[in-house]
């Protein structure tokens, strides 16, 4: 009885697939007018000492800063989410570069549905092992979509909080771009 509780709660949280988790973190609300780019001012506004996002991947929750980690990351979850968007079908290959999230994707993606298959390298939480024995998923591209677009988002009110704008930041226009579809 026990387990088929279990495993009627774990079907009903497929989310848990792939899933992105947005606290509410402190921002320094601090606009650095010599920041260049939205890697910078993320790194500018969002302390060292603060709480953790995280990515939910296969039932694994893993931490990443939003200091370091998503800072690294943003431009590769833009390149991402426009190949995803703008085509029908492709593969994409990401090579995630921080190194408390570092892994490399092979995504391939049609009409409806994302596929992912990893290799992890390291991590916050030391869950290298256990992600690599649970590398591959499948999610519908709208909740791949939705999932990222959750954080652009945010990142984007909290750059703005912050004093940052397109005229300070030349990848900024990006950002709101990818916000806006």
């Amino acid at each position: 009885m026990g387990m088929e509780l279990f495993m009627d709660i774990h079907s009903l949280n497929k989310n848990f697939m792939f899933s992105i988790q947005i606290g509410d973190p402190v921002t320094t609300e601090f606009c650095d007018p010599n920041d260049k780019n939205i890697e910078e001012a993320i790194e500018t506004i969002f302390p060292l000492d603060n709480e953790f996002a995280f990515i939910i991947w296969n039932y694994i929750f893993i931490p990443i800063t939003y200091k370091y980690d998503v800072s690294v990351m943003i431009n590769d979850v833009l390149y991402i989410l426009n190949e995803v968007r703008s085509k029908h079908a492709g593969r994409l290959e990401v090579h995630w570069a921080s190194n408390t999230f570092s892994s490399v994707w092979n995504i391939k993606f049609g009409a409806s549905k994302v596929e992912i298959k990893s290799v992890w390298y390291d991590t916050l939480g030391r869950l290298k092992n256990l992600l690599n024995e649970y590398s591959f998923i499948e999610v519908e591209k709208i909740s791949f979509i939705e999932e990222w677009s959750k954080m652009l988002k945010f990142l984007l009110e909290k750059l703005k909080k912050s004093g940052y704008t397109v005229d300070m930041l030349a990848d900024m226009d990006n950002l709101e771009g990818e916000v806006e579809r």
